[in-house]
């Protein structure tokens, strides 16, 4: 029996209702996997895997759960970065790189520039002209300290005090606790044309802080950590 114009969208929504549920994983999971690969791309990992392929050299420093940028991409808390003798080895949790192998770059092929990004001291690490690898001073640090003199920079590299982590940690936090109130409270104040007061406390803000405070904490342990 054929359906009149009204019952054939009814019949193709009521469809896709009833297939949904089965049909959601199969799309999440695929769409994870494009993202996560646009952005390796991005980041310059394909061309450093082919270029630098993985070792079977032992670590002398592993550095778990690390947060860095490359390409522009920010890779927050799933890089891994190993130390060994000849040079660095680095990798990627395989939930956000499923694709992407880890790749190990000789020394003598690393050049590092020191700079600032906004609150935070990084270093970058160029990898033979073709990628950067930028992370937080005090990472670097750590990796130059496992390897002595064949880290290609000079320098003694010191650990950070505690008084000098709780400085950079309190930066981090205030920033942090500043963008939350000027997201919730200026933004909703600009849009309503200046009609609306600050909402402020936002119920919003106490969770932000809460976590934005857990953070501080785990960047203050990760700074001292030796």
């Amino acid at each position: 029996m054929l359906l009149s114009a009204t019952e054939f969208p009814m019949t193709m929504q009521d469809d896709f209702s009833k297939y949904f549920p089965i049909l959601f994983p199969f799309f999440f999971v695929g769409m994870w996997l494009l993202v996560t690969t646009i952005l390796a791309r991005k980041a310059g990992w394909p061309e450093l895997s082919t270029k630098y392929p993985d070792t079977d050299e032992e670590a002398v420093r592993v550095l778990r759960f690390q947060s860095g940028w490359m390409g522009g991409v920010s890779m927050s808390s799933i890089l891994r970065l190993e130390a060994c003798p000849s040079g660095l080895r680095v990798g990627i949790l395989k939930l956000f790189g499923p694709f992407s192998r880890k790749f190990f770059v000789p020394w003598k092929e690393i050049r590092i520039l020191r700079k600032r990004r906004f609150i935070w001291n990084v270093v970058e690490l160029d990898f033979g002209g073709i990628g950067q690898l930028s992370l937080f001073d005090y990472t670097a640090n750590k990796l130059a300290r496992a390897v002595s003199g064949a880290w290609p920079e000079s320098g003694m590299f010191p650990k950070d005090s505690i008084a000098e982590a709780l400085w950079q940690v309190a930066k981090s936090w205030l920033v942090g606790i500043l963008f939350v109130v000027g997201f919730f409270t200026i933004v909703p104040f600009l849009l309503s044309g200046g009609k609306q007061a600050f909402p402020f406390p936002n119920p919003v803000i106490f969770p932000a802080i809460a976590m934005i405070s857990f953070a501080a904490i785990v960047y203050f342990i990760g700074r001292i950590r030796d």
